[in-house]
């Protein structure tokens, strides 16, 4: 009897330790409630977001970036003109023209997730870990995508 305790004992914090998981960055389909794309969440870890403005219909590409606390930290926002919804530019705000595109720096914004709602026309790519996921294609138009981190560092 006391051999089970102490087995049991010893079992219970290594169980408890696999069922804490490991934190990831997500890509879901909040509309459905399915997983898109998951891979572990690092500090430092790059993610992009590429998709075409509706109203616009230019290219827009976000460029993120997981903080040491694993939040979601904007590096940069690229388009290639400016409309509604895009980033406005008061007098003297820093940026470069890259690959055709205006490139500006996201200035340090936290997000605590990204939501966004993807149509065939918008052409919504992630890029993440040397993945690409084309949302626009895989999903019916109107769906609601996160992109969020679960699971405690």
């Amino acid at each position: 009897m006391r051999l089970r305790a102490w087995l049991v004992g010893l079992m219970l914090p290594v169980g408890l330790l696999a069922a804490v998981s490991a934190p990831t960055l997500e890509v879901v389909d909040a509309t459905r409630g399915t997983v898109l794309w998951q891979g572990p969440a690092e500090p430092g870890m790059h993610f992009l977001l590429r998709y075409t403005h509706s109203s616009e219909r230019v290219p827009v590409e976000g460029v993120f970036r997981l903080d040491a606390d694993l939040r979601i930290v904007v590096e940069e926002t690229a388009f290639a003109s400016f409309g509604p919804g895009l980033p406005e530019m008061p007098p003297g705000t820093p940026y470069v023209i890259r690959d055709g595109m205006i490139r500006v720096a996201g200035g340090g914004q936290v997000l605590p997730e990204l939501s966004f709602f993807v149509h065939p026309f918008t052409d919504h790519i992630f890029v993440g870990r040397g993945e690409r996921v084309a949302l626009s294609l895989r999903l019916p138009g109107g769906t609601l995508v996160k992109i969020r981190v679960r699971g405690s560092p």
